[in-house]
């Protein structure tokens, strides 16, 4: 998993094609609420941005939070310019003080704490190059249909049903 994270950061290298996930097609759902966004249309492709990774959602223990931090201290160790942004709501089930630490020491993640309004989502996902979901245990993911709705690749763990839909 911390491979599939590094790999993804440092991805586009000059003269490569672009991953078949940036031409995933958008669930119903996704597609709906995208047409009724004009942003998501505009959305620049992934290829334009920083090397930015977004984690959206909440920050439940199954989720795998700390394991990505892990992962980004060594992103960060061969590519400083690197970022991740933690952006949700965290449950009591997670111990906020000591991740806030944990991000402080590794450096450039931006923890964004609370609930994420609608208007905001889509200059959240624009800003990233990538969306990064670190299950331990999924069946579906909504996320990843949202990241894939404002055109987003994901990297994910192999785990549940995770493969069918990244």
């Amino acid at each position: 998993s911390c491979t599939r994270l590094h790999s993804a950061l440092v991805w586009p290298v000059s003269g490569t094609s672009k991953p078949a996930s940036e031409n995933r097609p958008m669930s119903r759902m996704c597609r709906s609420w995208a047409m009724r966004s004009r942003k998501v249309a505009t959305a620049s492709p992934p290829s334009s941005s920083d090397p930015v990774a977004l984690f959206f959602g909440n920050w439940t223990r199954y989720k795998n939070v700390p394991l990505l931090i892990d992962a980004f201290e060594l992103v960060r160790a061969e590519r400083p310019d690197a970022r991740l942004v933690l952006a949700g709501r965290i449950p009591s089930d997670m111990d906020l003080a000591e991740i806030q630490a944990r991000c402080a020491a590794i450096g450039a993640i931006d923890l964004r704490t609370g609930y994420v309004a609608l208007e905001d989502l889509p200059d959240l996902f624009a800003a990233a190059r990538f969306v990064v979901r670190p299950y331990e245990t999924v069946n579906v993911s909504g996320v990843v249909h949202l990241a894939y709705s404002f055109g987003r690749p994901v990297v994910a763990t192999a785990v549940g049903a995770m493969n069918d839909s990244v």
